[in-house]
């Protein structure tokens, strides 16, 4: 009895203390080895779908800043402009003065220019007609690119973003691919 009364008796408690901790170790465990097989499972998954380098074509300035401005889609300009160049006659479009005002940078734009555009020999006839049946429309959708373009956009010497989006609209008001491309000529632009 001696030896009884040294020992303090377990009671239920300390028993039940002991026997709990292995169990929320081990549920914690469970927990996170469950979540880092659905992780790596996800990565592998992942990296099935993901195309390797040699599957990416090199991207090109021009299709940057299309994909920046969330144009990606070709156009039939786009595709056409393999055409041979002695093939291709020039348009007059007409001459364009045009006054901005920036409200964002509280500065107003001011372009010149004379715009032509570029069509195979064989469409310039249909070119002429369907112009001569939509030319204010079409002038009023130039105007539009005009006074919706930032200055930045002038600022590219080449003007690509600018000519691409002329061609696009004369072609989808004409209804027809038939503008290859655009020359501007004269070009004058302030800011102020």
């Amino acid at each position: 009895m001696a030896d009884q009364e040294q020992q303090p008796e377990s009671t239920e408690e300390d028993v039940a203390v002991e026997g709990a901790s292995p169990r929320p170790r081990r549920r914690k465990l469970m927990v996170i080895g469950f979540l880092a097989a659905v992780v790596t499972c996800e990565c592998l998954l992942a990296a099935m779908y993901l195309p390797s380098a040699s599957d990416v074509a090199p991207v090109d300035d021009i299709t940057l800043a299309k994909q920046q401005l969330g144009d990606v889609e070709e156009t039939p300009t786009d595709a056409m402009i393999d055409v041979d160049a002695t093939d291709l006659v020039e348009v007059d479009l007409s001459n364009f003065s045009v006054t901005s005002f920036q409200p964002e940078s509280n500065t107003t734009l001011r372009i010149q220019c004379q715009l032509y555009a570029t069509v195979h020999k064989d469409d310039e006839s249909e070119f002429g007609d369907l112009y001569g049946k939509y030319e204010n429309r079409v002038r009023d959708g130039i105007l539009r690119i005009f006074r919706s373009a930032e200055s930045i956009d002038f600022a590219d010497s080449g003007l690509g973003l600018i000519k691409r989006s002329i061609s696009e609209k004369v072609n989808e008001i004409l209804g027809e691919p038939l503008v290859r491309g655009i020359i501007v000529s004269e070009f004058d632009f302030y800011e102020q």
